[in-house]
């Protein structure tokens, strides 16, 4: 009986443990291995995502906890958004340029041209009107003429000027909005085509400070290499040569990134800084 009360009693621990017990998946070069307390290693293809599985002892549910890592893929798509999003704000803040600005003002003088044509035909017509003298001065000859005269003058072409008139007038205010449109596409174009220099040259720097360093470590072991009689002076002259060159592109393309954060901001009226804040 006590042998049998030690077993159960040993049983019991051997249980509550196994219930607590952690399984670990470690990432390996080549495959993955699968610890698991009471089962043998398994073996599976690359994988790239270490996690632990954790056994709630009450709610018996495992619970997974894994790194979250963007691949090179998802990173570009994040990017390009981050990319549109920048282009859609930057073409919003060239719509303050003052070229628009101009072409409502056009827009603007257009349509009062052409209210203004539309009640064109009242400058036309002429009316007059007069009392007669005999009547004012109470004679008897006011029993033979007319009290009073009235006149209205219309021209003949009153009807075909005024629709002329609103003709030229409507279309000048067709012609200032199709322009304002155009200069709407004109911009956008312009400041989409300034961000794609600014990018160009941007990356061309960066490539540029990387190739630099490489040439400043080259020039470092020439000068080192010399000092040790590796190499002859005129070698260690030709590496020092090439490290003046790159840093002289690299002169030259800073100052084109330059010109190039000028014309776009020159463009959308704020500092490139300000404006590609998301």
């Amino acid at each position: 009986m006590k042998r049998l009360a030690l077993m159960l009693i040993i049983l019991q621990i051997l249980s509550t443990t196994l219930i607590s017990q952690q399984t670990h998946v470690r990432v390996e070069p080549g495959n993955i291995k699968e610890k698991v307390a009471g089962d043998k290693t398994n073996s599976r293809p690359n994988v790239t995502v270490k996690k632990d599985v954790n056994l709630d002892s009450t709610t018996k549910k495992k619970t997974f906890l894994a790194p979250v890592v963007l691949s090179q893929r998802a990173q570009d798509v994040l990017n390009a958004k981050n990319d549109s999003l920048i282009k859609v704000k930057l073409v919003v803040l060239a719509m303050n340029n003052p070229q628009l600005k101009i072409a409502d003002a056009s827009i603007q003088i257009a349509k009062s041209d052409f209210s203004r044509a539309k009640s064109s035909w009242l400058s036309s017509v002429n009316a007059s009107a007069n009392i007669n003298e005999f009547v004012v001065n109470g004679s008897s000859g006011a029993l033979y003429y007319p009290k009073y005269n009235f006149g209205l003058s219309i021209p003949f072409d009153i009807a075909s000027k005024t629709k002329n008139l609103q003709k030229t007038a409507n279309e000048n205010l067709i012609i200032s909005t199709q322009l304002k449109k155009d200069k709407i596409e004109t911009i956008t174009a312009q400041v989409l085509i300034a961000y794609e220099n600014y990018k160009e040259e941007r990356e061309l720097v960066s490539i540029e400070k990387s190739f630099i360093e490489y040439k400043f470590a080259a020039d470092e072991a020439a000068q080192q290499s010399f000092t040790e009689g590796e190499i002859t002076m005129d070698e260690m002259n030709k590496a020092h040569q090439a490290y003046l060159q790159e840093r002289e592109k690299l002169v030259t393309k800073q100052r084109d990134l330059n010109i190039a954060v000028i014309m776009l901001e020159q463009i959308i009226g704020v500092p490139l800084a300000e404006a590609i804040k998301l």
